[in-house]
């Protein structure tokens, strides 16, 4: 056994040992790939922030938005709606459509990060990072928020009961027909869901797009309990037995809750339409300290922006368009607050 391990060692040893130090900066192009995946919110000129140490959302994708081309947005109605809330709770305004530089991420450390579904515990975006320093300020405590965590705590802040119905009406019935109506369209899950920069051009579908489709739909189906109200889309989703074989029962079951999704929400969105003409204010809900839109708003002007703006790829949305072109000044109202 001795003369074994001396051969071991002896045979070892004839080769050199080299010990490489540590890489301490990031490479030039990791910087390149962060500064297009990586957008810091703007200071709105108030210095209250309402947030400690660097906050970091991340979503699946941004796009620049429709109406200002030179700030970026979210096309997932849910990405959008929490983009909108941190910069309301920063008092900030949402990221520029051009790379942020370094400075940019200091001089306010609030952004928001293009980020694959599989980075998050839950497997779904947003998710929120928040990097704390302790009372010394040398310990750094990561905290990391899932998608379910962060709507408690928006949740958390409503005290109007009437408000709080209204959003749980969207959180259900528009996310249902928002969802309902994009499962099965391939091009708008890759546009809106898969990772890649607003300021690079969407290259051809990859073999790796291909292969995250199946766990990015069973991800969405489960949001808001979708996958109770509707078994059968979400059968679909999860790519069961029978979503791949499709029987005559799967079929129809899966196409009366499309249609019954479609029901509620074109009949959702019509209420909502005709309840704002009556209303005559600017928003549905204000805020009761700064007078800007509620927590309602910002999730209603999401789903609305997002179904006009992906109209033109989604026969469901376009059908539903004039409709919720009647809410597109409401829409420009909300939005335009954090330009």
């Amino acid at each position: 056994m001795t003369q074994i391990r001396d051969s071991y060692n002896n045979f070892v040893s004839q080769f050199p040992l080299e010990v490489y130090p540590s890489t301490t900066k990031d490479s030039k192009e990791f910087k390149d790939q962060l500064s297009h995946r990586r957008f810091s919110l703007r200071s709105s000129g108030n210095d209250e922030k309402g947030l400690t140490g660097k906050v970091n959302l991340g979503v699946y994708s941004l796009s620049p938005l429709s109406f200002n081309e030179s700030v970026l947005v979210s096309l997932d109605p849910v990405c959008l709606a929490d983009v909108l809330i941190l910069a309301k709770k920063t008092h900030s305004k949402i990221p520029l459509a051009k790379p942020s530089t370094e400075q940019d991420l200091k001089d306010n450390p609030i952004s928001i990060s293009i980020l694959s579904h599989h980075s998050s515990p839950e497997g779904d975006l947003p998710m929120l990072i928040e990097d704390e320093q302790n009372n010394q300020g040398k310990k750094i405590k990561r905290k990391v928020r899932s998608c379910t965590v962060i709507e408690e705590f928006n949740l958390a802040n409503v005290t109007d009961i009437k408000e709080m119905m209204f959003i749980k009406a969207i959180n259900n019935k528009l996310y249902d027909f928002f969802f309902a109506s994009i499962f099965q369209n391939t091009e708008i899950i890759r546009k809106v869901y898969t990772m890649h920069s607003p300021l690079e051009s969407i290259q051809d579908s990859t073999l790796l797009d291909k292969l995250t489709l199946q766990s990015t739909l069973s991800q969405l189906s489960a949001r808001n309990q979708f996958s109770l109200r509707y078994p059968t889309i979400s059968a679909h989703c999860s790519g069961t037995v029978a979503s791949y074989l499709k029987p005559g029962y799967f079929k129809q079951s899966l196409e009366e809750e499309i249609g019954n999704a479609y029901i509620d929400g074109f009949a959702e969105l019509s209420y909502l339409t005709k309840y704002y003409s009556e209303l005559g204010t600017k928003f549905f809900f204000k805020d009761a300290n700064t007078g800007g839109p509620s927590l309602f708003d910002l999730k209603l002007a999401s789903f609305v922006y997002c179904i006009l703006e992906l109209s033109g790829d989604c026969e469901a949305f376009a059908q539903v368009k004039p409709e919720a072109v009647k809410l597109g000044g409401y829409v420009e109202d909300v939005l335009g607050t954090f330009f």
